[in-house]
């Protein structure tokens, strides 16, 4: 399973239109002034140690249909429920997103100090997880630009 990431701090302000980042089958645009780096499956774009913002490319089993979008909460909360776990907090709740088009679930996850966004895109047999963490009162502007600007292609 070839997965491709981005990481990238969002403490700061996005500032500037941004630069774009491109992954296996998808891209965004990161904020200017972030370092971007890649390794052989992950693109790094840091600012500070503040937070990150994330996007990777999973290949699923079988091909998404719409007609799974109602059923998807319960397994998708399974995963953002260990994802939680995995930084010491707790899903805090979950809500409908549109990105690139296409109905999405995002989900909170709550720990000390932090708070953490994991979005799932679904398209054909193609999975992508966008996650944004930031401190707590810490500035939702690299996150939105995340889900705003990620394109799948």
């Amino acid at each position: 399973m070839l997965a491709v990431a981005i990481l990238a701090g969002c403490g700061g302000s996005s500032g500037g239109k941004g630069q774009l980042v491109q992954g296996d089958g998808f891209r965004f645009t990161a904020p200017s002034g972030w370092s971007v780096q890649h390794t052989h499956t992950t693109w790094v774009a840091r600012s500070g140690q503040a937070g990150l913002v994330q996007a990777s490319s999973f290949r699923t089993v079988k091909p998404y249909r719409s007609a799974l979008f109602e059923k998807l909460p319960k397994e998708l909360g399974r995963v953002a429920g260990s994802l939680a776990s995995d930084l010491g907090g707790k899903v805090a709740g979950h809500r409908r997103v549109v990105v690139d088009g296409r109905q999405s679930w995002s989900y909170r996850l709550a720990s000390a100090g932090s708070v953490t966004d994991v979005t799932f895109v679904f398209v054909g047999r193609q999975e992508f997880q966008l996650l944004c963490r930031r401190p707590q009162n810490g500035d939702t502007a690299p996150c939105q630009q995340l889900l705003s600007s990620f394109a799948i292609g």
